[in-house]
């Protein structure tokens, strides 16, 4: 349906659609950037990796905040976990 044939309740839910769905695709990159699907699957597969499941657990939960609050800015770094190399912590930046 045409924007123009929309309440405003339907605009804003299509926003709010739209804006998760953003965040989501961010929150993917970050988690491919640091590991590729090859490397989630070795781990996987091999029991598992507990730095891994830790760093993606945070970028997961840091998406449900920033869905959850449209004030926040998903294009902010410091709204999303700092990921600390060779390190089991994860910390904000």
């Amino acid at each position: 349906m045409p924007d123009w044939m929309k309440t405003a309740a339907e605009v804003a839910d299509d926003d709010r659609s739209a804006r998760i769905a953003v965040i989501k695709a961010e929150a993917h990159r970050r988690i491919v950037e640091k590991y590729p699907m090859w490397k989630q699957i070795n781990a996987m597969l091999s029991g598992g990796d507990d730095q891994m499941i830790e760093e993606i657990k945070a970028i997961r939960d840091a998406s449900d905040m920033l869905e959850a609050d449209a004030s926040l800015d998903h294009a902010d770094d410091g709204n999303w976990p700092k990921i600390l190399a060779g390190s089991a912590k994860v910390g904000k930046s």
